[in-house]
């Protein structure tokens, strides 16, 4: 190798791996002070048209920070081929703490690529090839250590964008497990959905599926006529930055945030109006509404806003959450919540037809089984579906979510629709269906 002293420009580190490096002014700052102690490492460029960085990506970036015009750099004698550069890459940051797992996995796939491309891959039986037990023993790691990195970076590859906000190897990983749990069921809603229905119990499973609708909800519920559902429950967007808040706490949501549509804080009262209003004009005389709330911070917002065009009181329904996990987002100041509330309000007069107190002590859905961020149990719904209704009744859902409120109303011999934007929800809803909507419910369906 020969020592020159090199225009920067000429470097090319784009094709680097690694692209994150933190407290790169220390290094600029020392590097102004004591210069630069070791030289970076460059190869030319088979095309000539400059040289490739093999080493010092670090200094590179702190000597650009300097706005240093050249560098001082170790030039190999001849081109360096991709496997042998990636290898360097990899010797120099293995041992790096700051090195990102997602760059750290990005590597190690294409280290195991570049040796398949070169030796072939190794198969059961077969002499010879490259193997990821050869991949795991040059990255001083385990075999399924290995396996997990070249599984995260071939998702991350895929949909870069979803990984984006993801912090660790665990969160990546939850996040695969629920890409895969999400395409099955895409796949197995397609399945259901396609089904012929030459029976009752497939006519009625099929009136399920349709009432689950994609769509905006103050799009949608136009086409409903006045006065022509007899119940309704609302479970709104929150009208915070939910991901943000819990992040703050050091609290990550296992839910991608595009999978949740939240309101801005700012037009939230606005949005609450407007909902209270559509639910208002569609709901029968003498019938109930019910819509979850928080005690912050909108309670008084959301009981003033009902409270325009609805009959409720503070005295609301309690859902208790018996037996299950606690959550707190800051342990050291406030205790676990183990409840949720909602107000339960009358347009004209209604009946409650199965008495029942104001608080419902229910299990939460263990959070393995979830999949929607605020689904509430079934057996909860039927409680509420009893106490609120009458068999025959028509329900709407205006935000469906994990759609249970409609499987509970429709296998209590109610009907229903509603309204969502996430096609990946609907696809769990109706794995559901065939689960919930038993042959039985099938005797008086009119094929409505």
């Amino acid at each position: 190798m020969t020592l020159k002293e090199l225009p920067i420009e000429s470097i090319d580190d784009s094709d680097r791996f690694r692209q994150n490096y933190p407290n790169l002014h220390l290094l600029a700052e020392d590097i102004k002070v004591n210069g630069l102690i070791q030289p970076i490492v460059v190869s030319p460029k088979k095309d000539e048209s400059g040289y490739l960085l093999i080493a010092g990506g670090r200094r590179l970036r702190a000597m650009k920070y300097l706005e240093w015009e050249t560098a001082p750099c170790l030039v190999t004698d001849d081109p360096v081929e991709e496997l042998e550069l990636r290898e360097k890459e990899l010797a120099e940051n293995i041992q790096r703490e700051d090195m990102s797992f997602t760059e750290r996995a990005l590597l190690t796939k294409r280290i195991h690529e570049l040796q398949i491309a070169k030796h072939g891959e190794a198969r059961p039986g077969v002499g010879g090839g490259h193997s990821i037990d050869q991949t795991a023993e040059f990255m001083d790691q385990s075999r399924s250590q290995t396996h997990r990195l070249l599984t995260i970076a071939d998702f991350i590859e895929k949909d870069p964008e979803a990984f984006s906000n993801v912090q660790n190897q665990k969160e990546a990983l939850a996040l695969i497990q629920k890409a895969r749990k999400s395409l099955e069921a895409k796949k197995n809603a397609a399945r259901i959905a396609q089904k012929k229905a030459e029976t009752p119990i497939d006519l009625l499973r099929q009136q399920v599926i349709h009432s689950y609708i994609i769509e905006d909800f103050f799009k949608g519920i136009k086409d409903t006529p006045d006065e022509s559902v007899d119940f309704i429950e609302v479970d709104p967007p929150y009208g915070i930055d939910l991901q943000a808040v819990r992040k703050s706490d050091g609290f990550k949501s296992q839910y991608a945030e595009k999978d949740y549509n939240e309101i801005p804080a700012q037009h939230y009262p606005a949005f609450l109006a407007k909902v209270i209003e559509e639910c208002y004009r569609v709901l029968k005389r003498n019938r109930w509404m019910i819509f979850w709330t928080a005690q912050e911070p909108w309670f008084e917002v959301v009981y003033k806003a009902i409270s325009q065009r609805f009959s409720t009181t503070r005295v609301v329904g309690v859902w208790y959450k018996e037996r299950s996990a606690m959550q707190t987002l800051n342990p050291r100041l406030r205790l676990p919540n183990a409840y949720e509330m909602f107000f339960y309000a009358n347009k004209g007069q209604p009946e409650i037809y199965e008495q029942h107190p104001n608080v419902f002590p229910f299990q939460s859905v263990p959070p393995q089984q979830k999949y929607h961020p605020t689904e509430r149990p079934i057996e909860l719904m039927d409680q509420l579906i009893r106490t609120f209704t009458k068999p025959g009744d028509r329900v709407l859902v205006p935000f469906l979510g994990s759609g249970v409120t409609l499987l509970s109303a429709f296998r209590l011999d109610r009907t229903g629709f509603g309204f969502d934007l996430t096609e990946s929800f609907k696809n769990h809803f109706i794995q559901r269906v065939p689960l919930i909507i038993k042959p039985s419910k099938a005797d008086q369906f009119k094929g409505e």
